[in-house]
């Protein structure tokens, strides 16, 4: 897990999670969620906390699912 938690994942991770709001602007909270939780997994990895920011990674992946099915 360590391989692949790196700062190039997290930038490509940060382009992903931008898209839906690029796409569908309206649902603002909703289409944003992606971003808020991917700064959230990007603060734990900074601070070397790797099992916090794979759970901040789940969600992320939960709410670009809700913002691409709503």
């Amino acid at each position: 897990m360590k391989y692949i938690l790196n700062e190039n994942f997290f930038k490509l991770f940060l382009v992903i999670c931008l898209v839906p709001a690029a796409f569908l602007i309206g649902k603002v909270f909703l289409l944003f969620l992606p971003v808020i939780f991917w700064v959230l997994a990007y603060m734990a990895f900074k601070k070397k906390n790797n099992n916090e920011a794979l759970m901040w990674i789940v969600f992320a992946i939960i709410a670009l699912i809700l913002a691409f099915i709503v």
